[in-house]
């Protein structure tokens, strides 16, 4: 039995037993609670005793718990019924006439937690104290308990009452079953935009959700709490259509690249009522779209894959634009060919050659080949230079570096948004380093081949340069000595001759 607030509702979770957690007035086993009067806005923990739950012998028995304002006295005499963590309860509280309110008599069909229509009702009085609903509007708070899934489904009422419509007495309406969102239903009203405190993980400033494509494009979107969901699948559509440049042009196909689904379709991707159903018009893992925001946010948004991108494959055959002489043929499946031209990696747009249509039976997109087949001309330079490393014709090698850009390299679209992802980002860095190492590896190569060309071009140099100055150059300090060793000789034959020019004058003399 609870009792409390006339109207209101009073919802409790088991969080942790302690013992057996069973019924007894003189167990010591305790029960650790979480409550809430508030439709799970705000939280509070208690610990309760078994053995005060179980007293039900006045009307002070029982345990009593409140929030200040609210509060409410449970117990049981069920002697069979014990606490398990995990559960969860929702009771209605008992409404408190008095002569001067005016009520209000809610009819509630109680889901029996399957889809099908409800077959039982609750009730529940909603008193305003000294109120009239007389030109007023009053909101209604309603709650229900999935037993199924273990799930409170809250929602609210508005009703408006015109003049002297309702002066006394009581007002029944029926209340459709309940717990499923609308598209015009606001992110505050949606229980699970609130954390187990009972705090709006909006805040009162709202916060950013990140979609990327696999290029690393990326486009935010902003939520607060007066978004409809409707908004925010509007808000996905247009981030992706436009922001990240993935339209179609085709306005029946754009138009389903978020839905939000009102009207289930049993057995296809829109077979859950209250749920927006993201599409990528594009085919393969280029067409993949990857959510980033703050835990709370991707929690109570709940994005879940429904179907992984599928299988690509497309035949490239290369051929010389000017001959039409085909250089080679390769049937890819990851839009990349790699080695029909050496040295040369092409990428290929998935959606080449492919139409999409709508599939309004299964509501998805369905792709299929063109037919015929698509040409693309590419323009190719080669960038490799030729080095004459010897004498002779024919004695070169030829040298390039590869492209090694962020996008050549495949690193430039690295995404760590989740695990999945980021597991295949630690395979693409690690492609990348092989790249670059092996790179590196044969660059060095050409280096130590062109210094062993070098130093072998030296030292031949030099010997010929000796060779040279053995046979041209003369030997100047030889040259020198036998220079000097002629001039002596001329001149002491030149005083021979002097002297020998001089004895037939002395002769002469002797004479006279």
């Amino acid at each position: 039995v609870a009792t409390g607030k006339s109207g209101a509702y009073f919802m409790m979770e088991v969080l942790e037993t302690k013992g057996n957690s069973t019924l007894d007035t003189t167990s010591n086993d305790k029960v650790k609670i979480r409550f809430s009067f508030d439709d799970g806005k705000t939280w509070r923990v208690q610990t309760i005793s078994m053995s005060e739950y179980a007293d039900t012998t006045s009307t002070t028995g029982g345990v009593e718990l409140t929030d200040g304002i609210n509060s409410v006295r449970i117990s049981t005499g069920d002697t069979s019924f014990a606490f398990n963590a995990g559960d969860k309860l929702l009771y209605g509280l008992n409404a408190v006439r008095s002569a001067n309110d005016e009520t209000m008599k809610v009819t509630i069909p109680i889901s029996d937690g399957a889809l099908s229509p409800a077959t039982t009702q609750d009730s529940r009085l909603y008193n305003f104290v000294d109120g009239s609903l007389d030109k007023t509007t009053a909101q209604l708070d309603l709650v229900q308990l999935n037993t199924q899934k273990g799930e409170w489904n809250v929602g609210t009422m508005k009703v408006n009452f015109g003049e002297n419509v309702a002066t006394s007495g009581t007002l029944t309406f029926d209340v459709e079953s309940g717990g499923i969102a609308t598209s015009d239903t606001q992110l505050y009203k949606i229980a699970k935009f609130y954390d187990d405190n009972g705090n709006f993980i909006l805040g009162t400033k709202g916060k950013y959700l990140t979609v990327y494509n696999t290029d690393g494009t990326s486009a935010k979107i902003f939520l607060d709490a007066m978004d409809t969901i409707g908004d925010v699948a509007d808000k996905i559509t247009n981030a992706v259509k436009n922001d990240l440049g993935m339209a179609t042009g085709d306005e029946n196909i754009d138009k389903h690249i978020a839905d939000f689904v009102n009207a289930p379709v049993p057995n296809s991707d829109e077979a859950l009522q209250g749920t927006i159903v993201i599409r990528s018009p594009k085919m393969g893992d280029s067409g993949q779209l990857f959510f980033s925001g703050d835990e709370d946010l991707l929690n109570a948004l709940s994005l879940v894959t429904i179907h992984k991108p599928g299988a690509y494959q497309a035949t490239v055959t290369v051929k010389d634009a000017h001959t039409g002489e085909e250089i080679g043929s390769d049937t890819i499946s990851n839009n990349e060919v790699h080695g029909v031209i050496k040295g040369v990696d092409i990428l290929i747009d998935p959606m080449l050659d492919t139409n999409i249509e709508w599939d309004e039976t299964d509501k998805k997109y369905r792709f299929t080949s063109a037919s015929g087949s698509t040409k693309e001309y590419l323009h190719i330079v080669d960038n490799a230079k030729s080095f004459q490393i010897g004498a002779n014709k024919g004695q070169t090698m030829d040298s390039y570096i590869g492209e090694m850009s962020a996008r050549s390299l495949n690193v430039k679209e690295i995404l760590v948004v989740n695990q999945d992802v980021a597991q295949k980002s630690i395979s693409i860095l690690d492609d990348a380093i092989d790249q670059v190492s092996s790179e590196r590896a044969r660059l060095g190569a050409v280096i130590n081949r062109l210094d062993f060309t070098i130093k072998n071009l030296s030292s031949q140099k030099e010997s010929a340069i000796s060779a040279f100055s053995r046979i041209v150059d003369l030997d100047v300090a030889k040259e020198s000595v036998e220079f000097s060793k002629n001039q002596m000789l001329t001149q002491a034959a030149q005083s021979m001759l002097a002297q020998a020019n001089k004895i037939p004058q002395n002769l002469l003399q002797l004479l006279r």
